[in-house]
């Protein structure tokens, strides 16, 4: 319709530039009435299908399902990527992850890959955070391409240079010893993640290091071929032998009989005895033997004392041996049936007490 008007337009032009014949300037003015009319009403049918295309878009918009919207931050809660600080090279690919899908579910927050860099930077610490520093601008932008390059940066760092052969080597160590299978079985993939294993390469590495009760469940009946299957049957024996050892406690429970154990039992106690000096029914701590350790003084010591100013009994300073408290515990002691011995001469004869 647009080039039906437009010919018919140019035609008029024409037409005005063209020098009129004699007799013909009647026959011309009818020609471009003509025309004009025509183009007029040829403007009115273009507006009427214009208004119609308008209202069909409008209603096929409206019947159309929603499209899929990325998800917005607001009205939910994702906690933010952890920090990481280089000290533990393991936890890379995790951080790695988080901050990946941070960034993915707060697409509004993260525009550009300023945004994004700055964001993960942000979440360094330690020896990884002079890893990127360099590279930060004064005006407070990241000098990296993208955030593709920041982490290839990190991941040169801190990243495991023979990743393949570090997965095979704790492939050969991993063990489930008396974990649950489940929690075996989540580092099993953590580290089958990095190993290009076929599944039954896979299955026989799962199966020896398997406990040594899982096992023995197995002596019996034929192993699975499959991996998913062979998962499902560990997981169903798993949960067996543990809800078997349960029953089996509280059976010794109720039967006093208790648990086994490969511990040598501890050796037996031996009888209380009471402590020497002290009374009938006495349960306190046992006296302190005041004449354990002592000797006979010579009689050149029991001078040297006496020349000092000390104590005959205790050879100590600033009494007297009738005022030395050592000798009156000694004497309350053996009141009290504790076993005493004095402190004699060299002859063996008692000390007198007296200076």
């Amino acid at each position: 319709m647009e080039q039906q008007i437009q010919t018919l337009r140019n035609e008029r032009d024409e037409a005005l530039r063209r020098p009129p014949a004699p007799g013909t300037n009647e026959d011309l003015r009818q020609e471009l009435d003509d025309m004009t009319r025509d183009a007029r009403q040829c403007g009115e049918e273009v507006r009427g299908l214009r208004t119609q295309l308008a209202n069909a878009l409008t209603l096929a918009a409206r019947a159309a399902p929603a499209a899929p919207q990325a998800p917005e931050d607001r009205g939910q809660k994702f906690p933010d990527s952890p920090d990481f600080s280089g000290s533990d090279r393991t936890q890379l690919r995790g951080w790695i992850a988080q901050l990946r899908m941070v960034i993915r579910h707060k697409p509004a927050s993260f525009p550009d890959e300023q945004s994004k860099m700055r964001y993960a930077f942000n979440r360094l610490r330690g020896i990884a955070l002079g890893q990127i520093l360099p590279h930060v601008r004064e005006d407070g932008t990241i000098g990296l391409e993208d955030l593709s390059a920041f982490i290839q940066l990190l991941e040169a760092a801190f990243g495991d240079p023979d990743r393949v052969a570090t997965a095979e080597r704790r492939m050969r160590e991993i063990k489930q010893k008396n974990r649950e299978f489940s929690q075996y079985y989540a580092e099993f993939q953590v580290i089958a993640a990095d190993l290009d294993w076929n599944p039954s390469a896979l299955r026989n590495a799962l199966r020896m290091g398997l406990s040594e009760e899982m096992k023995d469940s197995f002596t019996y009946s034929d192993m699975l071929e499959e991996l998913p299957a062979f998962v499902t049957v560990c997981q169903k024996r798993d949960n067996q032998i543990r809800q078997r050892r349960a029953e089996k406690a509280a059976q010794n429970k109720e039967s006093g009989i208790g648990f086994a154990s490969s511990r040598p039992p501890p050796p037996p106690k031996a009888p209380e005895i009471p402590p020497a000096g002290t009374v009938a029914g006495y349960t306190g701590p046992a006296p302190m033997d005041i004449s354990a350790g002592k000797r006979r003084i010579s009689a050149e010591e029991r001078a040297k004392r006496f020349a000092d100013g000390r104590c005959l009994y205790c050879g100590g300073f600033n009494h007297r041996a009738a005022e030395c408290a050592a000798r009156k515990k000694a004497q309350t002691f053996k009141a009290a049936g504790a076993e005493f011995k004095e402190v004699g001469t060299k002859d063996g004869s008692e000390e007198s007490g007296k200076d």
